[in-house]
């Protein structure tokens, strides 16, 4: 009787199980007009286009 492979598991369930309680992002939260820009994600538009995640300009920005 021949043995049953092992089967491997995908990169991305390990990296998922890896990640999901690592605690990456425990820093607290920057206090507001101290960033230069802020990541804004990604939306569609009323007419049905689609606008990639891009950094933005923050105008509230109290910076030297």
């Amino acid at each position: 009787m021949a043995k049953k492979k092992a089967k491997k598991k995908s990169w991305r369930g390990e990296r998922a199980k890896g990640n999901k309680f690592s605690g990456g992002d425990k820093s607290r939260r920057p206090k507001a007009g101290t960033r230069k820009r802020y990541w804004r994600s990604g939306y569609r538009r009323k007419d049905g286009s689609r606008v990639k995640g891009h950094y933005v300009k923050n105008p509230n920005y109290r910076g030297k």
